[in-house]
């Protein structure tokens, strides 16, 4: 399985490349084994993101696991702890010091980057207010996750220059993240055009700014403008490179990239502004 393809989503070589850059970041690789219930066959093999597992022992002793199910597993769309045996998991530990977990390179950066984090925390409170991470602990989960730092240095720029409105909070900037990758990243129009990405801009467009009074459009308000458009406005060329405007009349205007085919912005369409 391993040589051939560990599951249906990903080839030998994304797996193993995969569970070398687990190894390398956090110290350990984990693995979840998807079994056949009656007879104990291997069917899959999963990997599962390091720094939401925690490595313990039952009180028989045995090594048992925990994994942090997030909101942003699109497939679950759930949160919560799941308590896995160690049968069902394979893990692959790096150089450690208590023979359960590697040691983590990651967490070594954490601890010596502890006073640069406390005040960088300090700062984004000072630009978010309530918004901000809740304490400095959950501001470092964020920090230390490649994927979710850029998402929030985006978001809390969207807030400071006031394009996103400052009611929104993370988890909401989030949620309409996930929307758009899933809903509208891969979409084909009639015309052939096919959706490859969208910039952090149009998260915000997505969601709207009291401060700009202006309203937001909804992820599937978005697949409707590109499903059942009326019209696609001749290609226009300015500093930041070519744009094309695709408009539902009442429902919004959409402007993409049409040598990337991304995503550039959404905005709510009224009829005397059209032109």
């Amino acid at each position: 399985m391993l040589h051939d393809e560990p599951n249906p989503e990903m080839t030998s070589f994304v797996f193993r490349k995969t569970m070398m850059t687990h190894l390398l970041l956090w110290g350990n690789a984990y693995v979840q084994i998807i079994r056949n219930g009656s007879k104990g066959e291997v069917l899959g093999l999963y990997p599962l993101m390091p720094d939401r597992m925690k490595v313990d022992r039952d009180d028989k002793g045995q090594i048992c696991y925990e994994y942090f199910v997030s909101d942003s597993d699109v497939r679950t769309e759930k949160q919560g702890i799941v308590k896995l045996n160690g049968s069902d998991v394979l893990h692959i530990p790096g150089l450690g010091f208590d023979g359960l977990v590697g040691y983590s390179p990651i967490k070594e950066k954490q601890i010596k980057n502890a006073s640069k984090d406390k005040l960088q925390y300090q700062k984004y409170k000072e630009i978010l207010g309530g918004n901000a991470p809740k304490s400095l602990a959950e501001f470092v989960d964020i920090k230390y996750n490649k994927d979710r730092w850029e998402l929030f240095r985006s978001y809390a720029k969207a807030v400071r220059i006031g394009e996103l409105t400052p009611l929104a909070d993370f988890s909401l900037y989030e949620k309409i993240d996930r929307e758009i990758a899933t809903k509208l990243v891969g979409k084909t129009l009639k015309n052939g055009y096919r959706i490859s990405g969208y910039s952090k801009h149009f998260i915000s467009r997505t969601i709207g700014s009291a401060e700009q009074k202006r309203t937001g459009v909804s992820a599937d308000d978005s697949v409707k403008i590109l499903e059942e458009y009326d019209e696609i406005k001749p290609i226009r060329k300015d500093k930041n490179g070519n744009s094309q405007r695709i408009l539902k009349k009442g429902l919004g205007v959409i402007s993409i990239n049409p040598d990337t085919m991304q995503l550039i912005q959404v905005n709510p369409h009224k009829d005397k502004k059209d032109r």
